[in-house]
């Protein structure tokens, strides 16, 4: 029953050029103002962990019993969640605290999963995805539209946010870190916005965009040790790169680079 209670050479190059002459950079940014992501608020709230009555013990179960609209808010209290979750319904997704509300992929591919459209993720530390074998691995994995990451630290995954061949999805004021290939990883799509972040350590670049357009990057601090750019666009048209602040540094050597 529902309960309701409670890689080659060249490539580098495009991208390096894309990243500090401005290729392709349009006055757009203002956009980002025009859109608004709001809290789903007309449906019922499940409560995870916590000391309630009908509270679930797990994300997974109470994922099972969600509708469309639902909120889902996770108690740090029975953190970590080693779950891998799959999410199919426009859901909010709310931890209580992201530093103590983890969410752990055990290893086991990705962590999350998203293939609705309308979903909002927040409040959690989501970490350990596989760290092998597909590249589309992450910590999470966006494969729908609509979709709004925020206030989240994604850290000790292949990938940290992986998006394929969808539109207008939001990144934003989340730390992303020591994710061994590339921090955020998209490919394909269209119309993405990418801001406010902390993007620290990543193994391959930081950001990576690959044959998706009108994107928005923007106003995002970035440290980078010793991986190949911090920010690579590439096969990409019409993107906005404006008032990121990149620090990179090797061995002897410490840049400090404004786009």
């Amino acid at each position: 029953m529902r309960k309701s209670s409670n890689r080659v050479y060249k490539t580098l190059v495009v991208g390096v050029i894309v990243l500090f002459i401005g290729i392709g950079i349009q006055p757009a940014i203002s956009d980002v103002n025009k859109k608004t992501y709001k809290l789903i608020s007309k449906g019922n709230t499940l409560y995870v962990g916590g000391v309630g009555p009908d509270n679930y013990t797990t994300i997974t179960s109470a994922l099972n019993d969600v509708e469309h609209g639902d909120t889902i808010f996770v108690y740090n209290d029975s953190s970590p969640y080693i779950e891998r979750l799959k999410i199919y319904k426009s859901i909010n997704l709310i931890g209580e605290d992201k530093y103590s509300t983890i969410i752990d992929g055990n290893k086991q591919f990705s962590v999350i999963d998203l293939n609705a459209r309308d979903v909002i993720i927040s409040g959690f530390t989501i970490q350990n995805s596989h760290d092998k074998n597909d590249g589309r691995s992450s910590g999470i994995g966006l494969f729908s539209y609509n979709i709004t990451i925020t206030n989240n630290i994604i850290r000790d995954n292949r990938n940290g946010i992986f998006v394929e061949r969808e539109t207008n999805n939001l990144i934003k004021d989340n730390l992303v870190y020591n994710n061994w290939q590339n921090g955020i990883d998209i490919d394909y799509g269209s119309n993405h916005i990418i801001m406010n972040n902390e993007i620290v350590r990543s193994g391959v670049y930081d950001i990576y965009i690959r044959a998706s357009d009108n994107n928005i990057i923007s106003n995002n601090n970035i440290f980078s040790e010793n991986c190949w750019a911090s920010v690579l666009v590439h096969d990409s048209k019409n993107s906005t790169i404006i008032n990121n602040v990149v620090k990179s540094i090797s061995p002897g050597e410490w840049q400090e680079e404004y786009i």
